[in-house]
């Protein structure tokens, strides 16, 4: 494609759409916010893959892209969801960069699949959180851990995702920052499946 000066212009609202917005280094709320990530508002398009916006609902994602629904794994709903393809990056949600240390967000629930095609086996799923704790003088990194099962694919029933749910207590309050990690076949480190995630229940305080 020839650019031209015209056609640049017409890029600018597209590169304006794109920019994240700094966060606030305040935190913004009095009270917790209680929020559901459905991810139905943000831009797809099958020529390219488009992140997850910085900030997007109070929370940055990374190596997540939008996904529009294709008829394989219907989503939490509708139409989008959020997806991962390369393993070997990390799949965060994390609190932006810059903000309060008292920043933090508690997740509540999340739809979660795994897409590798048809006949797809059990996926599994290790969801890591992590946050920070005040031990004397210092802050120390704590992580919690929860292994979710994928069940297999090997019917043809409509493929649904699967809703997990989070402990409540302590245990997964307040974290900065939330992994999802091993996501893959028994037995089969040659071979991952993409992940994708829906409706991410989860509340902002600080």
């Amino acid at each position: 494609m020839k650019l031209t000066v015209a056609s640049l212009f017409a890029l600018v609202p597209l590169l304006a759409l794109a920019t994240p917005t700094p966060p606030s280094t305040k935190c913004p709320y009095r009270h917790p916010q209680h929020i559901t990530a459905k991810y139905d508002d943000l831009e797809f398009s099958d020529n390219y893959s488009t992140p997850i916006p910085d900030g997007y609902n109070g929370l940055s994602y990374e190596n997540f892209y939008t996904n529009d629904y294709d008829g394989f794994i219907k989503p939490a709903s509708y139409n989008n969801t959020m997806i991962s393809y390369d393993y070997r990056i990390p799949r965060l949600i994390t609190v932006p960069e810059g903000v309060s240390k008292s920043y933090t967000f508690t997740p509540k629930s999340v739809y979660v699949g795994c897409s590798s095609g048809y006949p797809q086996a059990d996926c599994f799923i290790t969801l890591v959180g992590t946050k920070l704790v005040k031990k004397g003088r210092k802050w120390e990194e704590v992580t919690v851990k929860k292994n979710v099962v994928y069940p297999a694919l090997d019917n043809k029933k409509e493929f649904l995702m699967l809703k997990v749910d989070f402990p409540r207590g302590k245990e997964w309050r307040g974290l900065k920052k939330l992994e999802f990690a091993d996501v893959g076949f028994e037995g089969r480190d040659d071979y991952r499946p993409g992940f994708i995630a829906d409706n991410f229940e989860y509340a902002l305080e600080c």
